[in-house]
């Protein structure tokens, strides 16, 4: 059988990222990469920080598009506020390559998965918004001295692709935003929340888009839910 070629979108360069962030958007790609060839998928990085990228048409021939996490979306993409406290990495050509992905590849039934910025992407992309600073991050990432990410517990809804998945109503993931998902786009559905009524995942009512606030990627973080989701999105897109 031929191995699907799976699309990683990403911001490998972000504007004004400290170290740390830096870091671990490094290491999570990194991790993102060997999870996706370790069940048997071949890949393609697609950094969308870069002076050259592929045609979005030339994405979108693959057989599924990952995005993974990196900087904040430019709040004027969603009617957000541009002074909004905490704002880093802002790439609008970035952005727009981005959202251009996403409904490209819907238009042709590509799925698509979303991960942390991915699944802001996904929201905005369908004509969402998103909250550019959350009121009380704290459920949702660690503060200075802590560790930048935790583990958050996650309500999963039931008949959804994630709540299928795992099988059960509430999950430990490993969470670190400050952005979140506000109105869900027309079209998309909340899949999972937070405690505090944040939006954690959304689903699309038709093809195959879902987008997760967590990272399943983390190597900090459980390895049964890295394997679960990554996986199971290879085998979506081999299906194909």
């Amino acid at each position: 059988m031929t191995p699907p070629l799976i699309r990683v979108v990403v911001p490998l360069e972000i504007v004004g990222a400290s170290d740390e962030v830096r870091t671990l958007v490094n290491r999570f790609t990194v991790s993102a990469l060997r999870l996706l060839a370790n069940a048997g998928a071949e890949v393609g990085v697609v950094d969308v920080s870069a002076a050259e990228r592929l045609p979005v048409e030339s994405v979108c021939a693959a057989d599924g598009v990952l995005l993974l996490g990196g900087g904040d979306l430019d709040p004027a993409l969603y009617g957000g506020d541009p002074a909004a406290p905490n704002l880093y990495g802002v790439d609008r050509r970035a952005d727009d390559y981005s959202i251009a992905v996403v409904r490209a590849a819907r238009r042709r039934g590509v799925p698509v998965l979303g991960i942390c910025r991915g699944n802001q992407v996904i929201n905005v992309a369908a004509g969402g918004t998103l909250y550019p600073d959350i009121a009380d991050p704290t459920l949702h990432h660690g503060v200075a001295p802590e560790p930048m990410f935790l583990d958050e517990t996650v309500t999963l809804v039931d008949r959804s692709w994630v709540g299928d998945l795992y099988g059960t109503e509430r999950l430990v993931v490993r969470s670190g935003h400050h952005q979140a998902i506000r109105d869900v786009a027309p079209g998309l559905r909340a899949v999972a929340w937070a405690g505090d009524g944040i939006v954690e995942g959304v689903q699309a009512d038709d093809g195959w888009c879902v987008g997760v606030q967590w990272h399943p990627e983390d190597t900090d973080g459980p390895a049964e839910d890295a394997e679960t989701i990554i996986k199971s999105f290879v085998g979506v897109c081999t299906s194909r």
